[in-house]
């Protein structure tokens, strides 16, 4: 609790993830890196909906409105739930298993999960299975750095959603993993969705590379700003966290200069931060000003509230 790991996106529909085994050699080291992505690490009571979800002590925030709540204990990590934007919310009353520890090279598990999933006004079920396999160990080669003594896990998460006993979708999630003992998360992350409904499949693919760690007070060393706005680009809603105190009000304003929104802020100390609701404005580019004592700061916002 209290850190956050950034990712860089890459392009990911022609990625081979590699063979399996032991002492294999992957080099990904002219995977193009993209788009930073940021996944924040925080207290489920600090988050809104927490309450559904009593039995979280983890809550990982992605992209300002995704949510998953989840257990962590030395047995692993299991997914209790998530929210994502205001229409979407799973809870699971049989957890899934996200990881089991101590995992080693060549251990397998599989699981089921099952729970409620709410879209719209429609409330159903849910119900699936996980499968872990540990199936190779190596040196990885990427982009940014080298590393030694690399285990891979392949999962596959598969799910279905009913709504009054008729079938709404299926889900496959075909997700690959690169950990090493000196991080705590994944250093390359690849993930393949389909989707299948009455609407016919979809398809989408995903990659990321580990980037940077930053945890608490070294968050401000780190980026050597007052002000920080994070995710960014962000959906529905942002992260406004100060570095330094005496920052009382902030207006956003749209590339023509026009102002949009004002509101006073309300930060008492030094890495105060508060969550700032921008659901009520399109997608697009934003300058934020916040002002205090007689200084002003300004930063550059990307709202995506779109879904797509």
């Amino acid at each position: 609790i209290g850190m956050e790991t950034i990712y860089k996106e890459f392009d990911a529909v022609n990625f081979v993830p590699g063979p399996t085994g032991a002492s294999v050699t992957w080099d990904f080291s002219k995977v193009g890196l993209g788009t930073s992505q940021s996944y924040s690490y925080v207290d489920p009571a600090t988050v809104s909906g927490h309450t559904d979800f009593p039995g979280s002590n983890l809550c990982t925030v992605a992209g300002g409105d995704y949510r998953i709540f989840m257990k962590k204990d030395s047995s692993g990590l299991q997914h209790i739930g998530s929210i994502y934007t205001i229409s979407y919310k799973a809870i699971y009353s049989d957890y899934q298993e996200f990881m089991t520890l101590p995992m080693s090279y060549g251990d397998q598990d599989s699981e089921t999960f099952s729970g409620s999933v709410t879209w719209g006004n429609n409330t159903g079920k849910r119900t699936g299975t996980t499968e872990f396999s540990a199936d190779a160990y190596g040196d990885l080669i990427l982009p940014n750095e080298s590393l030694n003594g690399v285990l891979r896990v392949w999962s596959k998460d598969v799910f279905s959603d009913s709504l009054n006993g008729v079938w709404q979708g299926t889900y496959e999630y075909d997700t690959y993993q690169w950990f090493h003992p000196s991080r705590i998360d994944a250093v390359l992350i690849w993930r393949i969705v389909k989707s299948y409904s009455s609407n016919g499949t979809s398809i989408d693919t995903t990659g990321e590379v580990f980037d940077e760690l930053v945890t608490g007070n070294e968050w401000a060393e780190h980026h050597g700003e007052d002000v920080l706005a994070y995710p960014n680009p962000c959906r529905n809603e942002f992260t406004l966290k100060l570095n330094v105190p005496g920052f009382s009000h902030l207006d956003i304003y749209d590339l023509s200069g026009r102002k949009i929104k004002s509101m006073e802020l309300h930060f008492n100390k030094q890495f105060e931060e508060s969550d700032i609701d921008v659901r009520d404005l399109s997608s697009g580019v934003y300058s934020l000003v916040i002002r205090g004592h007689g200084k002003a700061v300004s930063k550059r916002l990307v709202i995506r509230n779109s879904l797509f």
